[in-house]
């Protein structure tokens, strides 16, 4: 019964369109298509026309009297100037013509849009999607059955959002519709963080014989085919040929082309139909026609189904005369909106009703056969009643907005798919919509999910991989052990200080401060655990740059702040002896730690309140590892953190902080020099710390001009500054303790201490009076009669000497 209904369908639009019923008026209108030979190919649509013109001159309740045609098809060719010459010769032939339906292309319509209404005649198209029409104050009775290609707009950007792409080419052909499509996305796009490039190609012309065509494919993967169909077969070959297919890219396409289009082959580069559909699968294109709730459900266009309307459409295809394209159903509905809108026309002047905001327009109410070009009245009421249609119809429901372009809501998303792997068929499978209505939010269509658009994965942008690297776990374990060792010894040296601080031994080398350079070496060991902190969490990784920094220096500076006190203490008992002279005692010595670690504390406070010295963490290439690339052949670029950009002021601020640290090594260094020859066992620390302050020197320097030099070797620059730092601390506790625990072990109550040759006993002496409290040079007698009886003792041993030598000679 279905089939016998279709044959019927078919039988009727045989027949021509230009036949009247018996006692029929004619009433015509303008037809212009493009049958493709310098762009869009519209002609396709023509067999559908034929059919709705059959079901409207046979239908009962439609301009009932009448007989709606369109006489001669003229064609635009899809170029501006043709498509004027076809309405001038249209409206220039009789009968009178009482629409333009057309022009096959939005090149061809916008000249004849721009101008028709001074005719007083309107104008309805069935595939023209330039933006620019829908400004009604130029196109004053256009309207257009399919919505506006800006529609597509906001759900190219969706659908690029949706797929995580960043960056997107075109190629765009030099055309009205398509440059300013690419003007308007290129806004949007951009505003949404996506990167666009374009490339241009002139119509006519080869559009492989672009320069670069491709960009750098390396840096674009997806790229979106702005032009007509005939072109684009070029340009899908050429990519054929260079093998920028799926896995590796993702190619966008408008969903108006022709069913098959692809077929014939490319002019430009000699690929077959195979190639071409092997290309073509899993390329997803953009479909802004609107579709029938229910293809099964009559319409109001003549009652026919959508399926029913497709099976006679493609029936009447078959000849090979015209192709089947998507523009078919749109150009069967115009057919209907010009016949509801000539039909309710009818009905006002017969009841002399003019109505609608006409009322006021030159001319007169007079039947449509007897319409001419100077009645706006007449001409008014068609528009108005063009702009009031609303019914269904087999490209599903229609009405117009303000603007006189059909609202729709919904964007399709297409995907090629191979049919018959054997004969390469492709089709066009919906898979995902957007909806203005929701945000143009991408939803997947029923039974479909992102692994049945991309089995093997959804192609790169071509933006490089971003790989953040953080510290080799190997590194990071092995100086994280030793930093635990390392404060584990912190605590052996600490109990020994306390458990015999009250030893001579221990007692010259003033416990008291011992304790603040066991403290300065613990929170060096601590600052290795932030040094070597596994993280690339940008907060975490700006907490650590400020806390490392201060935990380090503010060790450094105890620990060799009271090794430089304590260097300074000997040079002022040796190398700068007075009388008037008060001893220096651990308070004063503390006092001094004190001021060196608050000037460093009070320059880390500084440079971490101030936000231009504090500066940001940034990423910078990791100069550890080279760009490498991923399987799909993306560029993987590797970055790390630093705390702060090189040549800003956080950096100078840096050098300022370090810059301190080596003056306080500079002076340490001259106090070292200078008691370089204290040779009293007692104070055998003083050269103890002597060593410490040229290691740590040295070290010092070597961090430093690491620090600022290998900022991006960051395993490098931690592996040289964490084995500073442990050989520093280590260094510094076991010169200092060692020999004193070997010295406790050997005379455990200290009576050798002071043991040396008769001409430091002197020395000695005052360094001891120094060490228990008392002042040797508060009495200026007192140290002249020391040395007097150490003169006359000398004496005495030089005379007993002398008598010793008479004897042996007897």
């Amino acid at each position: 019964m279905k089939m016998l209904k279709i044959l019927l369908l078919v039988m009727l639009s045989s027949c021509s369109c230009r036949a009247q019923h018996p006692g029929a008026k004619e009433l015509r209108f303008l037809l212009v298509i493009s049958y493709g030979q310098f762009g869009f190919n519209s002609s396709g649509a023509m067999p559908a026309a034929d059919l709705a013109l059959q079901h409207i001159n046979n239908h009962s309740g439609i301009l009932q009297g009448y007989s709606l045609g369109y006489g001669e098809v003229k064609d635009s060719q899809c170029h501006r100037g043709k498509s004027l010459d076809a309405f001038f010769e249209g409206i220039q032939s009789t009968p009178v013509r009482l629409a333009v339906v057309g022009c096959g292309c939005s090149v061809a319509t916008e000249p004849v849009a721009e101008i028709s209404y001074r005719w007083n005649i309107s104008q309805i198209s069935f595939s023209s999607g330039l933006a620019a029409l829908s400004d009604r104050s130029r196109f004053k009775s256009y309207f257009r059955n399919s919505p506006t290609l800006q529609i597509v707009f906001p759900s190219l950007l969706s659908t690029l959002q949706h797929f995580k792409w960043k960056r997107i080419a075109f190629i765009t052909q030099d055309e009205t519709l398509f440059t300013g499509a690419f003007s308007k996305l290129e806004v949007l796009l951009q505003d949404n963080n996506i990167t666009v490039i374009n490339r241009l190609f002139q119509t006519g012309a080869n559009p492989t014989d672009v320069e670069d065509l491709f960009v750098e494919s390396d840096d674009y993967r997806v790229f979106f085919l702005n032009s007509y169909s005939d072109p684009t077969k070029d340009i899908i070959c050429k990519a054929y040929q260079k093998q920028l297919t799926y896995p590796r890219f993702a190619w966008i396409l408008y969903d108006w082309y022709p069913r098959d289009w692809w077929q014939g082959g490319s002019a430009a580069g000699n690929c077959t139909d195979a190639e071409l559909a092997a290309f073509l699968e899993r390329a997803i294109s953009l479909r802004r026609y609107p579709a029938p709730d229910d293809s099964n459900v009559p319409t109001d266009a003549g009652g026919i189904t959508p399926n029913e309307f497709d099976e006679a459409y493609k029936e009447l295809t078959k000849s090979g005369h015209f192709d089947y394209i998507d523009t078919g159903p749109r150009l069967y509905d115009v057919m209907w909106v010009l016949a509801v809108a000539l039909n309710k026309t009818n009905s006002m002047v017969e009841s002399d009703i003019p109505g609608s905001g006409c009322e006021n327009m030159t001319g007169s109410l007079v039947p449509l056969e007897d319409f001419s070009y100077d009645n706006a009245l007449m001409g008014c009421l068609i528009k108005w009643n063009l702009q009031n249609t609303h019914f269904s119809g087999v490209s599903g429901n229609i009405e117009f907005d303000e603007d006189g372009t059909r609202i729709h809501h919904v964007v399709r998303l297409k995907q090629y798919k191979l049919a018959d792997k054997q004969k390469l068929a492709l089709d066009r499978v919906r898979v995902a919509y957007l909806d203005r209505l929701e945000n143009y939010t991408f939803t997947f269509e029923q039974n479909f999910s992102e692994s049945d658009i991309y089995p093997l994965g959804v192609p790169p942008d071509g933006t490089p991989e971003m790989r953040e690297h953080t510290y080799l776990t190997g590194l990071v374990v092995f100086f994280y052990v030793l930093a635990a060792l390392g404060l584990v010894l912190v605590a052996l040296c600490t109990a020994f200080n306390f458990i015999y601080r009250n030893k001579k031994i221990v007692k010259l080398t003033s416990p008291k401060l011992n304790y603040f350079i066991l403290a300065g070496t613990g929170l060096m060991y601590v600052s290795i655990f932030l040094y070597l902190l596994p993280s690339t969490v940008k907060v975490v990784i700006a907490a650590k740059c400020i806390l490392q920094d201060f935990i380090f220096t503010v060790g450094y500076t105890l620990a060799f702040g009271t090794v430089l006190t304590k260097m300074w203490r000997v040079y002022q008992i040796f190398q700068n002896p007075s009388t008037s002279r008060k001893a220096l005692k651990d308070r004063h010595l503390l006092l001094m730690i004190f001021c060196v670690v608050g000037v460093a504390v009070f320059l880390l406070a500084l440079g971490a309140a101030v936000p231009q010295l504090r500066g940001e963490v940034t990423l910078e290439d990791d100069m550890e590892h080279p760009s490498g690339h991923t399987e799909l052949g993306v560029r993987i670029d590797y970055s790390v953190w630093v705390c702060y950009e090189e040549s800003s002021p956080a950096f100078y601020w840096k050098i300022v902080i370090f810059a301190y640290l080596i003056v306080l090594q500079i002076v340490a260094i001259l106090l070292a020099f200078q008691t370089r020859r204290v040779k009293i066992p007692g104070l055998n620390d003083s050269k103890h710390v002597a060593a410490i302050i040229y290691i740590s020197s040295t070290i010092l320097v070597a961090i430093v001009l690491v620090s600022l030099a290998l900022r991006a070797y960051i395993n490098v620059l931690a592996g040289i500054v964490a084995t500073g730092i442990i050989v520093l601390s280590t260094t510094a506790q076991l010169v200092i303790f060692i020999p004193k625990m070997i010295g406790l072990y050997k005379d455990p109550d200290g009576e050798k201490v002071l043991e040396k040759s008769n001409q430091h006993t002197l020395e000695a002496s005052v360094v001891m009076s120094t060490f228990k409290g008392a002042d040797p040079f508060e009495n200026e007698k007192s140290l002249s009669a020391l040395r007097n009886e150490l003169s006359v003792k000398e004496k005495k041993i030089s005379e007993l000497e002398q008598e010793l030598t008479a004897l042996k000679n007897q």
